[in-house]
């Protein structure tokens, strides 16, 4: 189990790709040195270079089985100076032209942020 208190990270989408993020998250999964992940106090700020900027902050976020991750308890999302509260919001990184989109699938709000697919440098800069 992996726990984290008061996360804040920083995302640069310009040359960001979630998949080589995800693929090491898994092989320490298969290793079992991480078999839940969840984080307490969290603030992810998400920087597009054309698009507004996200903040998401939540008090959990728990990283699924499918590669998403599950931001509940109080979720804020701020979209410039727009600000939208959920109860939960799921949060996808894909492949995709343009930046995110915000949807209602059964139920559930799922924001689906898009990355360039020509890069192939990531990208994560952690700020404690």
């Amino acid at each position: 189990f992996f726990y984290i208190e008061n996360l804040s990270v920083h995302i640069k989408m310009d040359n960001m790709q979630s998949q080589s993020l995800w693929r090491d998250i898994k092989q320490f999964h298969k290793k079992e040195a991480i078999r839940f992940l969840q984080a307490r106090k969290v603030k992810v700020h998400i920087h597009f270079k054309e698009q507004m900027d996200l903040l998401i902050s939540s008090k959990t976020m728990k990283l699924k089985k499918e590669g998403g991750y599950l931001f509940s308890g109080e979720v804020t999302l701020k979209v410039g100076k727009d600000i939208f509260n959920y109860s939960t919001l799921y949060v996808t990184f894909q492949e995709g032209k343009g930046s995110y989109i915000i949807e209602k699938r059964q139920g559930e709000t799922i924001l689906q942020i898009f990355e360039p697919s020509h890069l192939l440098k990531s990208e994560l800069n952690n700020v404690p």
